[in-house]
């Protein structure tokens, strides 16, 4: 997964990889590697971002494309 422009120290695009000790998020542009707690962090907040845009759209649509009512 690639996060663009969400690395804490330069603001750069953030890239999840794996190797043979596990997983990792590390920065393309300056190599900064994010701790744990740091990860859970960036992916509960891009949840959050998504959920509110889900939101919104739904809200936008209408009740008769999605079968509920507009909020």
């Amino acid at each position: 997964m690639v996060w663009l422009k969400s690395c804490p120290r330069c603001n750069g695009d953030l890239s999840e990889n794996q190797d043979l000790y596990g997983r990792y998020v590390t920065c393309v542009q300056c190599a900064y590697y994010l701790s744990e707690v740091e990860e859970v962090v960036l992916k509960y907040s891009m949840s959050v971002q998504v959920a509110d845009e889900v939101e919104k759209v739904l809200a936008s649509s209408g009740s008769a494309r999605w079968g509920g009512r507009a909020a």
